[in-house]
C-alpha cells in the first residue's frame, strides 16, 4: 500500500509540475487507465 501512495503522490506532483504542458496527454492517459479498469 505504501507502494501505491508513494506512486500517486508522484504522479500528482509531476501532474502539477507539468500539467501547463501534459494536460491533454494526462487526461488522455487518465481515460485510457479508466476504459481499461471498466
Amino acid at each position: 500500500m505504501g507502494i501505491s501512495v508513494a506512486f500517486l503522490d508522484q504522479y500528482r506532483v509531476s501532474t502539477l509540475i507539468h500539467q501547463h504542458i501534459h494536460t491533454r496527454m494526462d487526461a488522455s492517459m487518465f481515460i485510457n487507465l479508466a476504459e481499461c479498469s471498466a
